[in-house]
């Protein structure tokens, strides 16, 4: 038994020899993957882009993103995904969030699969008071049936200020 870690390389030779003294050697290299990789997300319809409050509502932003996984499309268990849209650090962050498994508030998230590829379509609803800045960020994370994570924050978007008002009339 060889007790390796994912990377480790391992060098077998076997050398065999007959009774008239020939002997022939061979050599054979192994190197170790995990068996488990962690999805890969690639989001599609975000680059740049910017989201325009609603006056006493909530703006929709769609985020879609593919998903793909070395071990196969029907590993990747797109119930556990999961979409943030933060601003600011962590322990004092505002954000908003999309779990697909959760629905209500949180929204839902729809996918499907084209090939070797899962496409999952999430919408995100952001309140009007929610703060202005170029600075949000989109978080995705998505499991697989083997615990591992696959995460995307590499992008993000702008939230544009709000320009309204209420008059209320009295009487």
């Amino acid at each position: 038994t060889i007790d390796c870690a994912a990377g480790c390389v391992i060098n077998f030779t076997a050398r065999a020899n007959d009774s008239a003294g020939n002997f022939r050697t061979n050599d054979t290299i192994i190197t170790v993957a995990s068996a488990a990789t962690a999805p890969v997300i690639k989001l599609n319809n975000v680059s740049t882009f910017a989201v325009d409050p609603v006056a006493s509502g909530s703006a929709i932003v769609l985020i879609s993103f593919n998903v793909t996984d070395a071990e196969g499309v029907a590993t990747i268990n797109a119930s556990k995904a999961i979409v943030n849209l933060t601003l600011g650090t962590r322990d004092v962050a505002q954000f908003r969030t999309n779990v697909s498994d959760a629905g209500g508030e949180f929204g839902t998230c729809f996918n499907h699969t084209q090939g070797s590829t899962m496409i999952i379509n999430c919408t995100v609803l952001m309140k009007y008071y929610d703060n202005a800045s170029s600075a949000w960020a989109i978080n995705i994370s998505v499991q697989d049936t083997s615990g591992q994570t696959g995460r995307n924050d590499s992008v993000t978007f702008t939230y544009n200020q709000l320009a309204a008002f209420s008059i209320t009339s009295r009487g």
